[in-house]
């Protein structure tokens, strides 16, 4: 194929990427937000990058270019876009049933982003209430926990990850290199505060606090390359661990399990007729 992304087809290599019987796209769920020495899009590069290798090894369509959700805690930053919760569960409804519409039925929504399950969780759930079609969440940080290189902490691999995004998507140009940078000091958390107080109450109890971080600073990712080779070499050695991460997930396996399930669900609904029109 010429490409997988989805944005960048023509719509003649969309109709026949469906006509020869294929059915899966991995959506990739963005953000747009404040992170330290990485670019304000780099949890939008991240999930497009891996959507993309998803659809390459899969048998798949990557849609890119959904770069506005919920950020969370960020928000006190004029860098970062705010969009609600709720509204961001309505969107992906609206994109969801569009994709359905087109011919799609294997949706994968690929995130890099911690209050995306916020949304995503929600919207897939409803999504199947209204339509009987199982869509997916990919959460990347339990990706990098569960497939990735052994020995490194997910936050840490993010921002290796997050390097070979920017090769993958040909957009490297956007970390910067600034041959004079410094290491960015990482500002530490004050646990007194009442955002540590409340969490550390409720953790337990499986909740977790509704966040504004203290500053911008806390929100951090990154470091500042010195040089272009410097950069290029970071990025990669991210391209690489993406490649081995998705080479490691069962791509194919969860496809056939996402075509017995709809076979499952199926006959649960001709014993419980009531649930067909239940949304």
């Amino acid at each position: 194929m010429r490409t997988r992304i989805f944005n960048k087809m023509l719509g003649t290599e969309v109709e026949g990427y469906l006509s020869r019987g294929g059915n899966t796209i991995f959506v990739a769920v963005g953000v747009t937000e404040v992170h330290g020495a990485l670019p304000i899009d780099c949890e939008t590069i991240c999930p497009e990058a891996f959507a993309l290798e998803m659809a390459e090894q899969g048998d798949g369509l990557a849609m890119i270019n959904l770069p506005y959700f919920f950020p969370g805690g960020t928000i006190i930053s004029n860098a970062t876009v705010q969009v609600s919760v709720r509204d961001s569960i309505d969107y992906l409804m609206k994109i969801a049933r569009s994709l359905v519409s087109q011919g799609f039925r294997k949706i994968m929504f690929v995130s890099g982003h911690g209050p995306a399950s916020l949304y995503i969780d929600a919207m897939c759930r409803d999504f199947f209430q209204e339509t009987k079609i199982h869509v997916c969440h990919i959460n990347l940080m339990a990706v990098f926990q569960n497939f990735g290189p052994e020995g490194e902490h997910p936050f840490k691999l993010l921002d290796k990850m997050v390097y070979g995004s920017y090769k993958k998507m040909n957009q490297i140009e956007y970390l910067p290199v600034d041959p004079e940078a410094e290491e960015m000091p990482r500002p530490a958390y004050d646990d007194s505060n009442a955002l540590s107080q409340l969490s550390n109450a409720i953790r337990p109890l499986g909740s977790r606090a509704s966040a504004y971080y203290g500053s911008p600073e806390e929100h951090f990712g990154g470091k500042p390359f010195v040089s272009d080779q410097e950069r290029l070499e970071a990025c990669e050695i991210g391209e690489s661990m993406i490649h081995e991460t998705v080479a490691r997930m069962d791509l194919e396996g969860i496809k056939t399990a996402i075509d017995d399930y709809h076979e499952y669900v199926q006959n649960v609904l001709e014993n419980y007729p009531r649930l067909k029109g239940e949304h």
